[in-house]
Order: structure tokens, then C-alpha cells, then sequence
């Protein structure tokens, strides 16, 4: 990875051996294991810009829903555009490897140990929610045009993506919540990636909620929808003024 000296550095700054270097350096990145470079990145990064590995690790989530989303990014993120677009890479590349897996998850798992038992949270492996898939899905008819998927505790979507992943259905609508905000768009990005890049479903309708189905889920707030064939995704990313 490029260091950020290196990354604010004129283009016409660079030496031919310069550029021969990082051009290898990307191949390799390209080539190689994008989980293990994945968090590579984070741990990197998130010392170069003094935060702590999970808090980068949001910040990265963050720009990535405002990108699928609103096809603009908070112009505050602009210092990590970098590191951002290989995340953005590295993730896309998971998902075409590994469809229907909770690749953020691992990612989470790994980077801030998601087991965190005061909040409840606990991280589900991606081999025990195809088995839970594989046996709520025993009665369903792979005829089914049409069917309805709700997660009230998604966390980054292990479950929903594996049952969604073993649907044959034409239109999938996916309605999903969680506490943690973070993890609601960890999910919702994972949903949409695997329509963009894997096609499973004809149709893929996103609602995301953030609260406490527990207490009063009324209270829950929509965080975003998403309706059609495809969810965007921009090939570039446009830094504004977006929230």
C-alpha cells in the first residue's frame, strides 16, 4: 500500500522506477488474497490517520453506503479516497469469489472482535447460517416468484445473505434491522453487491431499519431503500457535500 506521502504525490513526481515499483505492488494487490490485503489495509491506514483499527474500519463503511446509496461521499472522507477504493475493491472481489458469504463479517470479526457481549452482538459463521438456510428453506417451493425476507437482528448479514442466496425466487424484498447503524449498512451493502455483481434474483427490494426491535420497534428509523433490478453503484466516486 501506499503510504500518504506517497499518495499526495504529483503523478509527474514519480521516477520510472517509481512507477515500475508501484505497478507490481498493485498487480500483487490485485492478484492476491483480498481478505488477508483487506485488513492489511485497515491496520495501515488506520495508523496512518491515527484511529484506532475498528473506527477506520467504520469510516470505510461509512463512505461505502453514502457511495451505493446517494452516488456521492461526504467531501470529509476525502483524505482516505485512497484507501477507500481499494476497500471498495478488495470487497467487490469477496463477494464475486464468495456469493451470498458475510465477507464484512469475517472482516469485522477479525478487526474488532464482533463477539461483544454487553451489546448482545455475537458473530454467526458463514457454514452455520447456510445450515439454518438449508433448513427454513426445506418447505419453500423453488417455484416461488415472489418472497419475503425479514432480519430483525441482521448484524452484517450472515443469515439473510445465505437465505437469500438459496432462493430461487424472481423478486426477493428484504426488509432488515438491526441496533448497531454500522452493521445495518454493513449488510445492506453486502445485499446490494451481491445483486450488482451476482445476479441471483431478478429483482431485489432493500428496506433497512436501525433500532431495537426488542423495545419499540416504532421508533425504528429508515436508513435506506432500494428497489429495482439493479442497486447503484458508480464506477467513481464523487466527493460533495452529502451528509
Amino acid at each position: 500500500m501506499l503510504t500518504r506521502e506517497e499518495e499526495n504525490k504529483l503523478v509527474s513526481d514519480w521516477t520510472d522506477a517509481e512507477r515500475n515499483k508501484l505497478a507490481k505492488m498493485h498487480t500483487k494487490l490485485m492478484l492476491g488474497n483480498a481478505h488477508k490485503n483487506l485488513v492489511k489495509l485497515i491496520k495501515q491506514k488506520s495508523q496512518e490517520f491515527a484511529k484506532t483499527e475498528p473506527e477506520f474500519l467504520e469510516e470505510l463503511i461509512n463512505m461505502f453506503f453514502q457511495h451505493i446509496t446517494n452516488n456521492s461521499i461526504n467531501k470529509k472522507y476525502y483524505p482516505y479516497k485512497y484507501s477507500f477504493e481499494w476497500f471498495r475493491f478488495f470487497i467487490e472481489k469477496l463477494t464475486a469469489e464468495k456469493p451470498y458469504e458475510d465477507n464484512l463479517g469475517c472482516i469485522f470479526h477479525e478487526i474488532t472482535n464482533l463477539n461483544k457481549k454487553k451489546l448482545g452482538q455475537s458473530f454467526t459463521s458463514n457454514d452455520l447460517s447456510k445450515l439454518i438456510s438449508a433448513l427454513l428453506n426445506r418447505s419453500v417451493t423453488k417455484i416461488q416468484t415472489h418472497r419475503t425476507f425479514y432480519e430483525p437482528t441482521c448484524g452484517t448479514g450472515s443469515l439473510i445473505l445465505a437465505t437469500i442466496g438459496d432462493s430461487d425466487c424472481q423478486v426477493a424484498e428484504v426488509t432488515i434491522n438491526d441496533l448497531d447503524l454500522t452493521l445495518v449498512k454493513a449488510c445492506y451493502i453486502q445485499l446490494a453487491l451481491n445483486q450488482l455483481i451476482n445476479r441471483k434474483h431478478k429483482t431485489l427490494i432493500i428496506r433497512a431499519f436501525n433500532g431495537d426491535t426488542l423495545t419499540d420497534f416504532s421508533k425504528s428509523h429508515l436508513v435506506s431503500q432500494c428497489f429495482g433490478e439493479q442497486p447503484p453503484n458508480p464506477e467513481d466516486s464523487n466527493f460533495s457535500t452529502a451528509a
